[in-house]
């Protein structure tokens, strides 16, 4: 499920992610200005999360799916190939690999990363926030289907 903009179809989830991120990393530059530090660092410390964590939430998706993926079919054309690239994450996958890319960040560039937890904590729950609303949208991370009957009873008692 998506919706077209100039003629390209953009599905909801990928867009509310790309808002998240978008949202999150102003969020996380401006608290970086209140908290005098250094917005570089930041930089180079999203760039690092949004790598790993897209690649470590791929990851987790293939290792709990892999019985059901047919791999042949994957790479049998580029568009199963784009399709199977472009769908299917795991949000815990992202988050082990946000953890390794604090701990490159750490080692590599010798940024000092418990300066930026304060800020990059509310920074993912927001960006989480939106990747729920496009599960939502897409129809994957829906819950239990109910006929409400649960709530007349709890209004009787």
């Amino acid at each position: 499920m998506g919706f077209k903009l100039f003629g390209t179809f953009i599905p909801y989830y990928g867009f509310f992610i790309l808002m998240g991120i978008v949202c999150a990393f102003t969020s996380g530059y401006f608290l970086c200005k209140k908290l005098l530090l250094n917005i570089d660092d930041f930089i180079i410390i999203c760039a690092y999360l949004v790598s790993f964590g897209f690649v470590g939430a791929k990851i987790l998706y293939i290792l709990i799916s892999i019985n059901n993926i047919d791999f042949h079919s994957v790479f049998s054309s580029i568009e199963n190939f784009n399709n199977f690239f472009t769908s299917g994450f795991v949000f815990y996958g992202g988050l082990i690999g946000g953890f390794l890319a604090l701990f490159l960040v750490k080692k590599i560039h010798k940024i000092q990363i418990q300066h930026y937890i304060k800020i990059i904590a509310p920074c993912l729950a927001l960006a989480h926030a939106f990747g729920r609303i496009g599960c939502s949208f897409a129809g994957c991370c829906y819950g239990k289907v109910t006929d409400g009957n649960i709530f007349l009873n709890i209004a009787k008692v």
